[in-house]
């Protein structure tokens, strides 16, 4: 089940800085890691990322990440929080790690079996403002993960 979107996401979730500042993302704005590194590995391939396509993504990964990676995020971080529980804690994450891998190549199949999004060059700063509501927008702070990400992607 892998795919260049799975080797890009590994990679740069790897890189110095990224997951410290992606997770900060995640937690303060709601929005998914694997959606952020789904527009960045976009970018990466000097694509932009369109609404529709975006709604379509959604549509297909929608049940999966909300009845099943979102919650399993849940039990793992209130299991690090009790003593006692490593074995229990490292098995959980196992399972979470293989969900999350299952979203990345749900979210791979349907973009191959989309229409081809359109080659833009420098797309990153766009994508990601595309994966954000209008209001949202103006509260993040883009800048630190968004030199992350292309430090990554480039390193």
């Amino acid at each position: 089940m892998s795919n260049e979107f799975w080797e890009f996401s590994l990679a740069t979730y790897k890189a110095d800085g990224v997951a410290e500042a992606a997770l900060a993302v995640q937690d303060q704005l709601g929005l998914d890691i694997n959606l952020i590194l789904y527009a960045s590995w976009l970018a990466s391939l000097g694509l932009k990322l369109t609404g529709e396509h975006l709604v379509g993504l959604e549509s297909r990964i929608g049940r999966w990440q909300g009845e099943v990676v979102i919650p399993l995020r849940a039990v793992r971080r209130e299991l690090k929080g009790i003593t006692d529980v490593g074995l229990l804690l490292d098995q959980v994450k196992d399972i979470e790690l293989s969900c999350e891998k299952r979203q990345q190549h749900m979210m791979w199949e349907y973009f191959n079996a989309t229409e081809a999004l359109k080659t833009e060059g420098e797309t990153l700063h766009e994508n990601l403002n595309l994966l954000l509501a209008p209001e949202m927008a103006e509260k993040a702070s883009w800048c630190l993960l968004e030199v992350e990400l292309l430090g990554a992607s480039r390193g």
